[in-house]
């Protein structure tokens, strides 16, 4: 148990002393990305999730299309998922676009539509 003390001691009174050595950033890590860019780039990811998302939806709305055996009912559930996940795609283009549209009314530099 004082091995065990005397470690985090000598940690607790070493560790300060590393820190002060360490140079002073005084750059920051990114200088060429802005908030615009950054924007762009989380809103493509979300884009390609939400695309993702409502490409699987469709295949297992399909499915239980298939598997409905003519039951109106389980129809229209599938049928209903289908134009969710369509509308989620179209609302998920239209955020991307009203961020383009902002980007170049701005003049907040060059965004691409699928800027990775």
């Amino acid at each position: 148990m004082k091995k065990i003390l005397w470690a985090i001691t000598l940690l607790a009174v070493a560790l300060p002393v590393l820190a002060i050595d360490q140079p002073i950033v005084t750059e920051p890590p990114w200088p060429d990305v802005d908030l615009w860019q950054m924007v762009n780039k989380a809103l493509t990811w979300f884009l390609f999730f939400v695309i993702l998302a409502a490409v699987v939806m469709i295949i297992v709305a399909g499915w239980e299309y298939v598997q409905a055996a003519g039951d109106p009912k389980k129809i229209q559930t599938a049928l209903n998922r289908i134009i969710y996940a369509v509308v989620g795609i179209v609302v998920a283009l239209l955020a991307k676009a009203i961020i383009m549209f902002a980007c170049s009314f701005l003049g907040a530099g060059t965004c691409s539509f699928f800027q990775w």
